[in-house]
């Protein structure tokens, strides 16, 4: 059984536990431990420590798809939009290598759809580019293809309502109404 953490690393700083949490992310997959991870995380490693290629706890975890590591980093605040030397962030990587349920976690926990990695590619292009190699691939892009349209279209209409409403309260909007529109009625035949 393991030791808790507090006795097992117990003169350790959060610049300390942030690498030990980076080493483990980045082992080979079914090395990591996922748990002591979060367990890193929980304890107070700082969780915007560099790896290779610039790279974050969120964005090996997103890579490499552990939604509880990711999930605690996200409770912990830690930064969303990161990004790697290629300029890849957390929800590109996710949007790319197929990982749906770290795609809604950080689509709602509020991951910016619109940045754009060096090559300008945004996490809803990274998803269509890696859709289209194969069928398997392409089916298991589809809903984070569907899932990114949505999020861009919800946040599109929230940042078109809070400028219609900060336009209503400057008193900027029309004060006379819209008519309405004349019926449009089509002959058959």
């Amino acid at each position: 059984m393991p030791q808790p953490l507090s006795s097992a690393f117990p003169d350790s700083t959060p610049r300390q536990l942030g690498r030990r949490l980076v080493t483990e992310l980045q082992r080979l997959p079914g090395e990591c431990d996922t748990k002591l991870c979060v367990q890193l995380i929980d304890n107070g490693a700082a969780v915007e420590t560099k790896g290779r290629d610039n790279s974050t706890p969120l964005l090996l975890a997103a890579f490499y798809g552990y939604e509880d590591v990711a999930a605690a980093l996200i409770f912990k605040k830690a930064d969303l939009d990161a990004l790697s030397d290629h300029q890849h962030t957390p929800l590109m990587m996710a949007a790319a290598l197929g990982h749906l349920p770290l795609v809604r976690q950080l689509v709602d926990a509020g991951a910016d759809l619109a940045l754009k990695d060096k090559n300008g590619d945004t996490a809803l292009d990274r998803a269509y580019a890696f859709g289209t190699s194969n069928d398997a691939i392409h089916a298991r892009q589809r809903p984070i293809i569907s899932e990114l349209q949505a999020a861009e279209r919800k946040r599109a209409a929230d940042v078109a309502r809070a400028q219609m409403n900060a336009a209503l309260q400057d008193g900027l909007a029309t004060k006379t109404p819209l008519k309405p529109l004349r019926p449009v009625h089509f002959r058959q035949g």
